[in-house]
């Protein structure tokens, strides 16, 4: 699963698992899980549907932004290298979404798009 260049170790502030949100592009304001972390500064990310794990989304760095929020059974299975869905991923996307606007809702905190 990990190939030339990726590693599954932390760079900077992305974690393995990690829900980000794009904030360029034309996928601005979609959700992501970070799968691996490339040489550099590229991430590799995967939303289930339109970037399904056999086709991850290659993004720079700076194009997103970190929710804080970590998938921590997506992260588990990626570093024992078992076989993750797609449907997996969708559902962890769908409830670390559900917190996160829970949170927002709650506190004063700075959406993905820079607006309370």
């Amino acid at each position: 699963m990990i190939r030339g260049g990726e590693t599954l170790a932390t760079s900077g502030e992305f974690q393995i698992g990690e829900l980000v949100c794009s904030r360029a592009g034309r996928d601005k304001g979609r959700y992501y899980l970070v799968i691996a972390l490339e040489l550099g500064s590229f991430l590799k990310l995967v939303d289930g549907g339109t970037r399904r794990i056999s086709n991850p989304k290659r993004k720079n760095a700076k194009h997103i932004v970190s929710t804080g929020q970590i998938a921590w059974e997506i992260a588990e299975k990626l570093r024992s290298n078992k076989r993750l869905t797609n449907s997996e991923v969708q559902k962890a996307i769908a409830d670390l979404r559900a917190t996160l606007e829970c949170d927002w809702g709650s506190k004063e905190v700075d959406k993905p798009d820079g607006k309370r």
